[in-house]
């Protein structure tokens, strides 16, 4: 569900500036962020998401992307 709320939000143009995603250790919020990010920033997205391949998705699955600042605690 939360991420279908996702995908209609970047479908509608209407993301928000920043998003918590909180829970228990390993139940993928880090996998899901990285996913959302890699949505948002990708050059050349297909059907399937994210190219994967330009220079933008390079940057965030690098972990060097100047917009995607990664906090834990």
């Amino acid at each position: 569900m939360i991420k279908e709320q996702f995908s209609e939000a970047i479908e509608q143009g209407s993301v928000s500036h920043a998003y918590l995603l909180l829970g228990e250790k390993g139940m993928g919020k880090k996998m899901f962020a990285r996913s959302l990010c890699l949505e948002l920033f990708c050059e050349h997205p297909g059907e399937n998401g994210a190219c994967l391949s330009c220079p933008s998705c390079k940057k965030v699955i690098s972990g060097n992307h100047p917009d995607v600042i990664w906090l834990s605690t």
